[in-house]
């Protein structure tokens, strides 16, 4: 399993960073719970954050569906409704996403953590 993801444009509305790119895919996807995208995006983008990116939409171009789960930064693929894929080749080599990061996180201690994308 290797994803590699490349950034195609990226901005900030005052309150997020937005992402827009494309996550390159080889070998086999990994079944029960998918594959950790968000340390994957974290190494990619430079994220200087623990956190998990509020939103990420992933779109392929072959009729799968992509899900990532905010609750534990997956990516699950699924051939139909409810149904994952296996322990295959992924079925696409490349596909686009769209992800959204908080610009400042406040932890207990109230300090905050600047996520940078290409600073």
């Amino acid at each position: 399993m290797s994803l590699a993801v490349t950034i195609l444009d990226h901005w900030t509305d005052g309150k997020r960073i937005h992402i827009i790119g494309a996550i390159n895919t080889s070998g086999n996807y990994v079944t029960s719970g998918g594959v950790n995208l968000s340390a994957v995006l974290a190494t990619h983008l430079g994220i200087k954050s623990p956190s998990l990116p509020e939103l990420v939409d992933i779109k392929g171009f072959l009729g799968y569906i992509y899900v990532y789960r905010q609750t534990t930064g997956n990516m699950q693929i699924f051939s139909a409704y409810n149904t994952e894929l296996g322990s295959v080749a992924y079925p696409e080599a490349n596909v686009q996403f769209y992800a959204i990061y908080p610009k400042f996180i406040n932890n207990s201690n109230v300090q905050n953590y600047w996520i940078g994308v290409g600073d």
